[in-house]
């Protein structure tokens, strides 16, 4: 980021690999905060952003990998799930219950 670029405004050619762009509106608020902990690490918003969204879809995989494992055989993980763990965010979406 050059010296004279806000984290806000700052742009950085991808890295290896497929990107893709994520865009959406929020409180300016949580941008100053993201802001400030994203230099807290040296890092600009984007980077600091796609830290803390790995962290949080590993956890995710690894609590629906946990679910599915577990629940196998109970009624409350639909029958077309059993052995599909990669089916799991389309019937859950973070909601702790199964549906459809």
């Amino acid at each position: 980021m050059a010296p004279h670029e806000s984290p806000m405004f700052s742009r950085r050619p991808a890295g290896a690999g497929e990107v893709g762009e994520l865009r959406g509106n929020c409180p300016k608020s949580l941008l100053s905060a993201l802001d400030a902990l994203a230099m807290a690490r040296n890092l600009d918003r984007t980077a600091y952003v796609n830290q803390v969204l790995d962290a949080h879809v590993a956890d995710e995989v690894h609590k629906a990998s946990v679910l599915v494992r577990r629940l196998r055989g109970n009624p409350f993980l639909p029958d077309d799930l059993e052995g599909h763990r990669s089916d799991y965010f389309t019937y859950t979406c973070g909601r702790g219950k199964a549906y459809r």
